[in-house]
Parts: C-alpha cells; structure tokens; sequence
C-alpha cells in the first residue's frame, strides 16, 4: 500500500470530485440540515460548518471530496484509511433531491476505482443501515459484498470488496 495521494479532483462522466472548501458550508446547508438527509445518520454526526471543516485540507488518514453536478454541489464522498488491517472506509452523502439516479454509485465507484489503482488500500469496507435498501443495493451494485458476521453495533451492516489481484 502507498500513502494517500495528493489528488485534489477526479471526474466521472457525469459528476466532478473535488477536495472541499470551506465556503461549501453554505452549499451544504441548502440540503443537510433536512430530515430526509440526517435520517440515516448517527446522531452524533457533525454540524454542517463542522462537516466541512473536518473535512478541509490533506490529512494523512483519508481523502475526502465534495461532489459536483454541473457546478452545483450534491454531496460528498470519503475515503478513511485504516492502516490495521489495512483498508478504507467508505462514505457518500447526497442531497436527497438527486437520490436514485445513480450519482453516489458514480461518485463511490470513482473512489474505489482511484484507491485500489494508485494502491491506497488493498480493501474498501461501507456500514449500511439495515434499514436503509437504497444504500444496501448501492453497495451492492459496486460489487460491495455483506462481510461475515457483518453487524457492527449501533452501526448496521458492512459491506466489502477487494482490490483486483494482479
């Protein structure tokens, strides 16, 4: 595995990921502070201006990107690494206004694909609320499968997937 990259955009057909700034506070406050949004979140998770300013700048331990649609920001996707055992999490949050059309499968499978190309991690593993079927059959359509034994408590189910063996 190499260190995290200093990748500052990755763009898809559609969308483009780009490392957050902190004037995003006032783009993700048009969204973020709905119920639809926060319904799946655990409730300790960060205000709006703490979101974004946890994720400002290079940290060492994760690469974190604001997702663009035409210039308007949707959402965001995050990438923790672990380095015992070696993987990354990961995360996607989206406007619910562009939930079902495939946009955080888009934006997730960009990360993965950057992560296991450039070496970043070897493993990518997602927790799901049980509830939540949309999320469960995104990760599952990026080829993410239920771990073993895979219910973390308080934190629903895990998803997985391996980087290509070359």
């Amino acid at each position: 595995m190499r260190s995290l990259g200093a990748v500052d955009e990755i763009s898809t057909p559609r969308l483009r990921l780009r490392r957050f700034r902190p004037d995003d506070v006032h783009e993700f406050r048009r969204f973020a502070v709905s119920d639809d949004y926060r319904r799946y979140l655990s409730a300790d998770h960060p205000d709006v201006e703490e979101f974004v300013e946890n994720n400002l700048g290079e940290r060492g331990d994760s690469l974190a990107f604001v997702i663009e649609l035409d210039g308007v920001v949707i959402g965001s996707v995050f990438l923790g690494v672990d380095r015992a055992p070696p993987g990354g999490e990961l995360a996607c949050l989206l406007d619910p206004a562009h939930w079902q059309r495939g946009f955080g499968r888009e934006a997730c499978r960009a990360l993965i694909e950057h992560a296991f190309t450039d070496r970043l991690v070897d493993r990518v593993w997602a927790r799901a609320d049980p509830d939540n079927a949309a999320s469960i059959r995104g990760l599952e359509s990026l080829g993410m499968r239920p771990e073993h034994a895979n219910r973390i408590e308080g934190h629903g189910v895990v998803y997985t997937i391996d980087a290509p063996r070359t």
